[in-house]
């Protein structure tokens, strides 16, 4: 199935809007992101304490998606890395964050 009418742009549209607000700002006050949510993880920094929303936000997401962009080749070493003994992507690596659970 395609997007084909203006209506079914604009409620991908909406949708999508309110899955960044609610990721935003899950992100912003818990570091998680509805996935996270659901499974019990967070996203911290190196030391244990909140990454914060820009850490978190422009390392992790933002300049790894420019890397992957161009430099296709580096999507095999971004989730490869997780088996690694630091279990961290590269993105967290970027970033200095880690995946820790909550609870």
């Amino acid at each position: 199935a395609t997007l084909t009418s203006g209506t079914d742009l604009a409620t991908a549209g909406v949708f999508l809007f309110i899955l960044l607000v609610v990721n935003g700002r899950l992100l912003y006050t818990r570091g998680q992101t509805i996935g996270k949510a659901v499974i019990g993880t967070r996203i911290v920094g190196a030391d244990g304490t909140p990454a914060g929303f820009s850490r978190i936000l422009f390392l992790r997401y933002m300049l790894a998606t420019v890397l992957i962009v161009l430099l296709p080749l580096m999507i095999p070493l971004e989730f490869l890395l997780i088996f690694g003994k630091e279990r961290q992507c590269l993105h967290d690596r970027i970033a200095g964050t880690w995946v820790v659970s909550v609870g």
